[in-house]
């Protein structure tokens, strides 16, 4: 692994990634049949969670944040790394789209990245599923300022074994998803790890089934250089709507931006996580435990 010193809340989460015999899911099982009945708590279910279905949470009010009208408190930003400062992610990794299609996570270098991390059985309202609901309202303000095109939105999954890209592209639809700049990703198994590692996810893979993890969001520029997170509870859009409005005017760099359909990586020899561990700041949040999961 490279060297990392990225914050320390997200270094316990990792080091007990390493450590544990049941750090992750069993990548080998057998994917569950798609016959069989989810079993997420009914706290995530559209029919019990009002918010679920639409981007706009009951009492909301105009440019209020999802997790404000949900009762609670905004993320801590990281500072604002410059150019200069910045260090690049490793993003050579595959994914399969909410769709099915294979493709590179580096394939989306060239456009500012946002991106965050969810599981469709989370039974907790306030995290994943208003993750997913508060990206959508991204993608609206995005598409309100006629930025859509510029950046990516991107949603990756904890549970790729269970998480089958049908699985995801309802999850998202159902919270008002549209899948024109925005992704759900679904990480190859074999390459998972490697994956929660390069970006220091803060995710704890229990022995009863469970998953704790952070609420946090990743902003990453067109050269895939790690620029500033979100993190402890869910972000507030209009202060990333301006985020990324500085990342779009921020001057290309033909020489090493990958296109869409042919994106070459060279990764610098330390990695992004080192930056993005070393800027936060604040007491050290504790992964969030989803106790409903069965695996």
């Amino acid at each position: 692994m490279k060297q990392s010193v990225r914050l320390k809340s997200v270094v316990l989460a990792t080091l007990l990634l390493a450590k544990s015999p049941v750090a992750i899911p069993n990548l080998s099982a057998a994917e569950p049949p798609e016959t069989e009945k989810d079993t997420a708590s009914s706290c995530c279910s559209q029919e019990n969670d009002p918010s679920s279905a639409s981007p706009e949470i009951q009492g909301t009010e105009p440019g209020q944040p999802l997790g404000q009208a949900a009762g609670l408190s905004v993320a801590r930003a990281s500072p604002w790394t410059e150019p200069v400062d910045r260090q690049g992610f490793d993003l050579d990794f595959k994914m399969t789209d909410q769709d099915g299609k294979s493709m590179q996570l580096a394939q989306w270098m060239g456009h500012p990245l946002a991106v965050s991390f969810i599981f469709t059985r989370c039974p907790m309202p306030n995290m994943c599923p208003l993750i997913t609901l508060t990206m959508a309202r991204l993608q609206r303000d995005l598409e309100s300022a006629g930025l859509d095109q510029d950046v990516r939105l991107l949603l990756v999954t904890y549970d790729p074994v269970y998480d089958t890209p049908e699985r995801l592209k309802t999850y998202g639809q159902d919270r008002g998803l549209r899948f024109t700049n925005a992704l759900m990703l679904r990480p190859d198994v074999d390459q998972f790890r490697s994956l929660l590692l390069e970006f220091q996810v803060g995710v704890d893979y229990r022995a009863d089934g469970s998953i704790g993890h952070f609420i946090e969001l990743l902003l990453i520029d067109r050269q895939g250089r790690f620029v500033r997170d979100y993190q402890g509870q869910v972000w507030d859009n209009t202060a990333v709507l301006e985020d990324l409005k500085r990342l779009i005017k921020e001057p290309n760099a033909p020489s090493t931006v990958a296109s869409v359909e042919a994106a070459d990586v060279h990764p610098s020899p330390q990695s992004a996580s080192s930056k993005h561990q070393a800027q936060h700041h604040g007491n050290e949040p504790q992964p969030v435990v989803s106790n409903d999961v069965g695996r």
